[in-house]
């Protein structure tokens, strides 16, 4: 599997020039195929502000809580993976939770990426500041962005009451520092799904030349055990699932919408 005998000499973390910090990681994936390009080194951080509907992973949510470790500790396990990475055309994801809320902490265990040729996307809702961003932004190659809903009542519903400015301004500070972006979104019908969001999609990926991916996702119940578990009530009880030809449909409605933009339209789950 190894591309050439310089992949598999060991990298030396302590060797590195770059401080350590500390954070909390709520759990990590090795090898993933799902979040970004190629095979990822996922780093779910634990911590989120939001307290979206549809959340897989509500345990993630509390600040503080989850494993406490340090950059140079996770930068020890991605050393190991990097010869598989590299063969899978991959690299590091950071997820959440929101890696926004632990901007020092993953920006350490970006550069130490950088160093090992590995390439960083973070998975994100874009909450913070201009100062929390210019900490991570730098040192991220791809951006893969949930935007959760186009109207603006609907996002405050499924966020548990946060405004849609914030996301918009992390968009438009992604795009003049040219950072690639993927667009995350989640498909819910009769909420997320009805023209003036497949025409508000178009217009963000027209204003944001920085977009290159559409990924739809199909809303699903999967993490309900967790809400039950935690003893909280989830929100979105009775809610269905999109059909397969309702996601195709959404995508053809977006594909003309957009015309011959060149973003790319992609339905995770879906044949």
């Amino acid at each position: 599997m190894l591309r050439s005998a310089e992949d598999a000499k060991p990298i030396d973390v302590d060797a590195s020039p770059v401080p350590e910090v500390e954070g909390f990681v709520h759990s990590i994936e090795s090898l993933s195929a799902v979040d970004g390009p190629g095979l990822r080194f996922v780093v779910f951080t634990q911590g989120c502000a939001y307290r979206c509907q549809f959340c897989c992973n509500p345990d993630s949510w509390e600040i503080g809580a989850g494993t406490r470790t340090t950059s140079k500790e996770v930068a020890r396990q991605i050393a190991r993976a990097v010869p598989y990475l590299k063969h899978g055309k991959g690299g590091v994801t950071a997820s959440g939770g929101d890696p926004m809320l632990q901007p020092d902490f993953v920006a350490a265990i970006f550069k130490e990426c950088r160093r090992m040729g590995l390439p960083t996307a973070i998975d994100t809702t874009g909450m913070g500041n201009r100062g929390l961003w210019r900490k991570l932004l730098p040192h991220t190659d791809l951006i893969m962005l949930c935007v959760k809903a186009p109207k603006k009542a609907t996002y405050a519903r499924l966020t548990g009451g946060f405004q849609q400015d914030p996301m918009l301004r992390f968009s438009a500070a992604a795009d003049q520092m040219g950072i690639p972006m993927w667009i995350r979104y989640v498909l819910i019908p009769g909420m997320t799904d009805g023209d003036f969001d497949v025409a508000w999609l178009a217009q963000f990926c027209k204003d944001h030349r920085c977009v290159q991916q559409i990924d739809v996702l199909p809303y699903h119940t999967l993490g309900v055990h967790k809400w039950e578990a935690m003893g909280l009530r989830y929100p979105l009880e009775g809610q269905r699932s999109p059909t397969r030809a309702e996601v195709r449909g959404f995508m053809d409605r977006l594909h003309a919408e957009m015309g011959g933009l060149g973003v790319s339209v992609i339905a995770t789950g879906v044949d």
